[in-house]
């Protein structure tokens, strides 16, 4: 929750519109809310402070919005997440102090990196906003941990286990002698992180529209769930085909081909304000042979490729990108040599040429990232009005 909830009118001991609420308050409310509904209520709560203090971590720079975003900025907004609390204050300072060591030397990030930035000192509170926020910026830009217990050590014991379960194949496995407990909290950590992962792979471009913070998502979803520490790395690449291979399945080769037309009426001219339909093939150049002996699918729904598709409005003079659609794409036939798909938004209302980007992404693979330029004209519509 974004720094607590509003008044809530009518309740005794309830706050006033436009103060937040406290914990007391939250234990409160749901005290009286029938079981099946507090639990429900919990799950959600815990999923907004999570997803608060991720977003709150990666909001896109007001002065370069369209920046890349680091991997390293990624983790430290994961480790922040209030669901790492569940791991305790169990810390041993010496095997941190090894790992932190140990990730450094492989140029996992620099030293100094782990800590928090240190907090400017409170200005005024600002009267309470008679407006919600516009963007998803404002919504997370004053997030607080609405528990309360978020703390530098925390925060570095999450982020080193989080790079530990990327990097241990490339330090080794047996150099860093963990404790019994640092080991269970290594596997809760990847557990929840994952979760989280997914989690933001839909939240950062359908809620929040933000295309940087999108595409470095997917890459660590990717590098994480294979615990891999490089999209390029020769070790990594290979170490991926090896695990590819053992699914019967083979380093995805795509290539994007698209086009952009009137969706209301089909191949005629875009006009103003309409909408715009971008056709998509995503060529598979690594498809089976028809006929082939194909491996069983390892998850239910059928799906052996996934992708995320973002489409981007390339702006000019310096003006921040536009975020227009996104939607996944996935593979469910592996001899398929070609899958098609659709973004639909609406044109600018000037007549003009525009350009977008799309950018396909694999969650699952690592270094599985292609984007293509398309552009489109729209026209004026010279239909006269009729009066």
């Amino acid at each position: 929750m974004m720094g607590g909830l509003g008044g809530i009118p009518g309740m005794p001991g309830m706050p006033a519109p436009g103060e937040k609420i406290t914990q007391a308050q939250k234990d409160k409310l749901l005290a009286q809310m029938p079981p099946e509904l507090r639990e429900q209520a919990k799950a959600i709560a815990s999923a907004m402070a999570d997803l608060g203090a991720i977003c709150s971590g990666m909001l896109p720079p007001k002065d370069e919005p369209d920046r890349a975003v680091p991997m390293h900025q990624v983790v430290m907004a994961l480790a922040q997440a209030p669901s790492f609390h569940s791991l305790g204050e169990h810390y041993v300072d010496e095997t941190l102090d090894a790992l932190e060591k140990a990730l450094i030397s492989h140029g996992a990030f620099k030293e100094g990196d782990l800590a928090l930035p240190v907090p400017e000192v409170a200005a005024p509170a600002p009267a309470p906003p008679t407006e919600p926020p516009a963007t998803a910026a404002e919504m997370y830009a004053n997030w607080e941990d609405p528990t309360g217990k978020r703390t530098a050590q925390g925060v570095r014991r999450n982020a080193l286990l989080m790079y530990w379960v990327m990097y241990q194949y490339k330090i080794g496995e047996d150099a860093i002698k963990l404790d019994p407990r640092t080991k269970v909290q290594t596997g809760l950590v990847e557990s929840l992180a994952t979760k989280l992962l997914i989690r933001c792979q839909t939240v950062m471009p359908l809620q929040n529209k933000w295309m940087q913070q999108s595409i470095t998502i997917a890459n660590m979803s990717a590098r994480f769930c294979n615990k891999l520490w490089s999209d390029d790395d020769p070790d990594c690449l290979k170490r991926m085909q090896e695990e590819l291979a053992l699914t019967g399945t083979v380093f995805p080769k795509i290539s994007i081909e698209a086009r952009c037309r009137a969706a209301e009426t089909g191949p005629s001219s875009i006009l103003p304000g309409k909408q715009v339909s971008v056709d998509i093939n995503m060529i598979r150049a690594h498809a089976h042979e028809q006929g082939t002996e194909l491996p069983e699918c390892t998850n239910p729904q059928g799906i052996y490729e996934a992708y995320w598709c973002y489409l981007e409005g390339l702006k000019p003079d310096g003006q921040p990108n536009s975020f227009l659609s996104a939607q996944p794409v996935v593979v469910k036939d592996l001899c398929a040599p070609l899958v098609e798909s659709k973004l639909i938004f609406m044109a600018p209302e000037q007549a003009g040429t525009y350009r977008l980007r799309l950018h396909f992404c694999n969650t699952s693979v690592i270094g599985c990232y292609v984007n293509y330029d398309v552009s489109f004209e729209v026209v004026e519509d010279d239909v006269p009005t009729l009066e």
